[in-house]
């Protein structure tokens, strides 16, 4: 599956990834391989497609893994006590 990111495109997903995306993968993966993870350029869309070859999750779920909101410790800890 190969996917193409405009130049607009690629610059607005590494702005607001970067490598949040890459931690947030790794925490969730542990095993994913790190060198496969940055070739796909903090684009989710191709990190979601790294991740579908190793998970029987659909590609939505892991986008929405990958891409949901931020939560802070303070969240976490309010919400999980």
């Amino acid at each position: 599956m190969t996917t193409s990111v405009s130049g607009l495109d690629q610059a607005q997903t590494e702005s607001t990834w970067g490598p949040a995306l890459y931690r947030r993968a790794l925490a969730i993966w542990p095993r994913l391989d790190a060198r496969a993870l940055r070739r796909c350029g903090y684009d989710p869309r191709r990190v979601a497609a790294l991740v579908s070859r190793r998970t029987s999750m659909p590609i939505e779920t892991i986008m929405v893994l990958l891409t949901g909101p931020r939560v802070s410790r303070v969240e976490a800890a309010t919400w999980f006590g």
